[in-house]
């Protein structure tokens, strides 16, 4: 639905004797453009539609991350504060753009957004939102994302401890930092750090679902980290991002059955033109190590397939290796196993 000047009229008819739920209902599902407009037709919808024009806040660039503080400043700014629920700031253009006075500007801003439920903060040094690690309070905060740096590995673990809420942590490193554990965080269901951070996490009696772990140049041995995996009984998906060069498919799937054979979803995926190659071999061993998971029915590997290999045979090695499997990517292609066909299809154009 697209409003325009017509939605004046409308709104002093029938909208007017529309319960209140009602409206609500409908403004919840509109866009952000159709939300605007809402606001500049009467007070009624204006009061409405607020809550949930400010409810996801999503600053991509310079230019909207000024203009959102600008408003927030106003006289009106602090009755929005406690509607925003999801905040981003992707720091697109680089955090080089972003002045001192800006940064402070915006990290006061955050601190008053109690009913905070998502925080995405992408932004590298010289942005480092010392501030709001150390004294930023959100009691309802699940999801987190942050670039964590050398000046503020102490005040993002006191962050962490505090906001026992979250559930989805993303951690990202552009060097090694070392975290000072312990972090202590209860509710974690969604977990994506670098390998040599995770022993800073104590994790006993944490029912972890999903883990993703990254193996970067300077920390590649993920050695030290494979034996805290095996007490995670209820760990279901694992992920391997890897930056490093030369990283075997059936080598890690050796290490990760050793602690975590209970997994039901693996990927292994490497950065952008470091994509790892198999050759029927080495089809061979995977199937090997895939043949010892007791509850895999999915596996993604983002290798390519040695000219001399068939895709369908490779996966029907897999299949047979794997008994629940039911689900395999690879070089971008994804396969189906189709009881009714029993055999496996090939979905990726679907």
């Amino acid at each position: 639905m697209v409003l325009t000047r017509g939605a004046a009229t409308a709104a002093r008819s029938i909208i007017r004797w529309l319960p209140n739920e009602i409206l609500s209902t409908v403004a919840q599902e509109l866009p952000t453009a159709d939300l605007r407009v809402l606001c500049l037709t009467s007070r009624l919808l204006r009061n409405i539609a607020t809550p949930f024009l400010y409810r996801c806040v999503h600053l991509p660039t310079l230019s909207q991350l000024k203009c959102f503080l600008r408003t927030m400043k106003q006289r009106s700014g602090a009755s929005l504060h406690s509607h925003v629920h999801q905040f981003y700031a992707p720091d697109k253009e680089g955090s080089g753009t972003y002045t001192p006075r800006l940064l402070k500007a915006l990290t006061k801003m955050l601190c008053q957004l109690s009913n905070l439920h998502i925080l995405y903060i992408l932004f590298a040094y010289p942005a480092a939102f010392t501030e709001l690690l150390e004294h930023g309070s959100f009691p309802r905060l699940t999801v987190f994302l942050y670039t964590v740096q050398h000046e503020t590995a102490t005040a993002v673990v006191s962050f962490l401890n505090r906001h026992t809420t979250i559930t989805d942590l993303t951690l990202l490193f552009i060097e090694r930092v070392d975290l000072p554990g312990p972090i202590t965080m209860p509710q974690l269901v969604h977990m994506n750090i670098p390998n040599h951070c995770f022993s800073s996490f104590d994790l006993d009696g944490v029912s972890l679902e999903a883990l993703s772990i990254v193996l970067l140049p300077f920390d590649a041995d993920m050695t030290p980290t494979l034996p805290l995996f095996h007490a995670m009984s209820r760990l279901t998906r694992f992920t391997l991002l890897s930056a490093v060069e030369h990283l075997d498919d059936a080598t890690e799937l050796h290490k990760i059955i050793a602690h975590l054979s209970h997994l039901q979803k693996i990927k292994i995926s490497r950065v952008a033109g470091n994509l790892g190659s198999i050759t029927w071999a080495g089809a061979v061993e995977i199937a090997v190590e895939l043949g010892k998971f007791k509850s895999l029915w999915s596996v993604e590997l983002d290798s390519v397939l040695d000219q001399s290999c068939d895709a369908h045979k490779v996966v029907n090695l897999w299949g047979d290796a794997c008994e629940l499997l039911i689900a395999v990517k690879f070089e971008e292609r994804s396969w189906r196993w189709s009881p009714d066909e029993e055999d496996w299809i090939n979905t990726s154009s679907e």
